[in-house]
């Protein structure tokens, strides 16, 4: 009869890798733009993008999860985020 061994279940005990590899890229991308916004006095979409190398459609759907948490505002009359 042959055994085999036992795998272990769920996440190694310890990880010694670089903290980089173990952080959130959405929450990542959130807080870079929480910081544009901040240093701007109303922003386009296009300037977040820009500024944030992310795609506008990323960035935009970031600050419209934002709005909705009340951290940014959209000024519809001037399309500009702060």
């Amino acid at each position: 009869m042959e055994t085999t061994e036992k795998r272990q279940r769920g996440r190694p005990r310890a990880f010694n890798g670089p903290s980089e590899a173990a952080s959130v890229q959405s929450l990542d991308r959130a807080l870079r733009i929480l910081a544009i916004v901040a240093d701007g006095s109303g922003l386009s979409l296009s300037e977040i993008a820009a500024n944030s190398g992310l795609p506008a459609s990323t960035a935009y759907r970031m600050l419209t999860t934002l709005e909705n948490h009340g951290m940014v505002e959209f000024d519809g009359t001037d399309q500009l985020w702060s």
